[in-house]
């Protein structure tokens, strides 16, 4: 009997509890005031970036060449691609940082970019929250800067904390709510997930899908790629690829791709194998010499050795496809973990397992890249 009571109480301790929790979690998504952010203050024209044949060499070393992309008014577009290719260095040169080597890019009619980066460099960190926006933008009353900051989740006197004392995730809130309050009408945004907690992520997550202008992003994040794109630009060393749709999309299409090229290689050994063996057939019946008798068996010993040299490459492809499943696999149960309430209300377990994600998901990426590099081979 004892034990019951205590067992009740405790019960009734946790739905106590859950109660709390489920008032605190209530603002996270449902701020109104989220929609005053969302419209650019200046429209631009339809086209909003056109790149054509774009190239960067440093020190006659190519890092990538052939660039060919187009961008439209409203299109939330990733750019996607191995580490190095020089997506980063796109960036520095839409920004005027930098030059290219070759070929031209053109901003549309009344486009103004706003530049959002994982550091949050833009922020002065010797003043508070809303000192910084009152600096950015001193036209605005306090009221306007207050319901601004509150659809961030600043409410109160959160808007007095010091920048310097902030979290990563809270920084990339005040540079999101900066930069929406801008006249930029077209947002780059460079690995804008990274040091994100949870709700920071939804917030920014929301903030691109109900933005009205236009955004460019670099980003290792699937999920978040998967739900913001509407569009996936590829870049490799020697040119892109756009696909029309988010990141499952785009895998499925690039799977597609590989296969259809896998099978054309396979028919063009096949081929090549035939052809072969017609001509040892045709030759040995020709003449019974000894020096064609060589030839044909140099010609079955090289046949030999690229049958073994694309077997071998195709073993590797396999394991290869079987880590990036295992992987994958991983990642969709970390996103699983990271619906659980006793994650993403404890801060540093969350941290943890983004960690974990964002290390998985550079690996996932590194074997795409390798298996490409083998598919080329065959």
């Amino acid at each position: 009997q004892f034990n019951r009571e205590k067992s009740i109480k405790r019960a009734r301790s946790r739905e106590k509890a859950l109660e709390k929790i489920e008032v605190m979690d209530m603002p996270m998504i449902d701020n109104k005031p989220m929609q005053l952010t969302l419209t650019p203050r200046i429209v631009s024209g339809n086209d909003v970036l056109l790149v054509d044949h774009l190239s960067k060499t440093f020190e006659d070393t190519p890092l990538f060449k052939n660039m060919c992309l187009s961008i439209n008014k409203g299109d939330k577009v990733a750019l996607v691609g191995p580490n190095g290719v020089g997506k980063t260095t796109f960036f520095r040169m839409l920004l005027g940082q930098m030059e290219p080597t070759s070929g031209t890019f053109k901003l549309g009619s009344n486009v103004m970019i706003g530049y959002y980066d994982q550091e949050h460099s833009t922020l002065d960190v010797t003043r508070t929250i809303i000192e910084e926006i009152e600096y950015a933008f001193p036209e605005l009353k306090t009221s306007e800067i207050r319901n601004v900051l509150a659809a961030f989740l600043f409410t109160g006197e959160d808007v007095f904390k010091p920048i310097s004392t902030l979290s990563g995730g809270e920084r990339g809130r005040v540079a999101l709510a900066k930069i929406m309050l801008s006249k930029a009408n077209f947002l780059i945004l460079d690995e804008p997930t990274n040091h994100l907690d949870i709700l920071s992520k939804e917030i920014l997550e929301s903030a691109i899908i109900n933005y009205e202008g236009t955004v460019l992003y670099v980003s290792h994040d699937r999920y978040f790629i998967n739900q913001t794109a509407s569009k996936i630009i590829e870049m490799a060393q020697d040119g892109t690829t756009e696909y029309l749709g988010n990141y499952d999309y785009y895998m499925e299409k690039k799977k597609e791709l590989e296969e259809e090229k896998a099978k054309r290689m396979a028919q063009m050994t096949n081929q090549s194998a035939y052809s072969t063996g017609i001509t040892l057939s045709t030759s040995s019946s020709s003449s019974s010499s000894s020096s064609t008798s060589s030839s044909a068996k140099e010609d079955r010993q090289r046949q030999k050795e690229e049958q073994a040299r694309v077997r071998r490459i195709q073993n590797q492809m396999t394991k290869l496809e079987d880590a990036i499943s295992e992987a994958e696999e991983k990642v969709s149960a970390i996103d699983q973990q990271l619906c659980l309430e006793e994650v993403y209300s404890d801060f540093e377990k969350s941290k943890v397992i983004l960690e974990e994600k964002e290390t998985l998901s550079l690996q996932i990426a590194t074997y795409y890249e390798e298996w490409e590099k083998l598919s080329e081979e065959l």
